[in-house]
């Protein structure tokens, strides 16, 4: 079985969406039906949990946290595409503490382990 790669990019140029739900998911049943393997592979912002954040005082939601907040609320059904998956944060990042995080992670069958 091969594999096939697939950019879904978010904050592509010129684009402010991701690709329609069901452009991906035409894509993914070509793949398949060529008996491909199909691996998705999640990497969101990372400022919005920044350690660097706790050197100001700001409390109120920034820009980043909006961002990041409209990518967590529409990447799980693009996540269950994939015959396999993956989401990447750094280690000490703290929006592996967030709800939306341990839920998206959890619905999609993706194990984490947060220091």
């Amino acid at each position: 079985m091969s594999s096939c790669t697939y950019a879904l990019h978010w904050n592509h140029p010129g684009r402010s969406e991701p690709q329609d739900l069901e452009e991906v998911a035409a894509f993914v049943g070509v793949q398949r039906s060529s008996h491909r393997w199909v691996h998705v592979h999640c990497s969101t912002p990372c400022s919005s949990g920044s350690p660097l954040k706790n050197l100001t005082q700001q409390v109120d939601e920034t820009e980043a946290d909006r961002e990041w907040l409209g990518i967590m609320t529409s990447v799980e059904p693009y996540l269950n595409f994939g015959d396999s998956r993956s989401f990447e944060l750094p280690k000490r990042n703290q929006i592996w503490t967030k709800p939306q995080t341990k839920r998206v992670l959890e619905r999609c069958g993706l194990n984490y382990d947060r220091i």
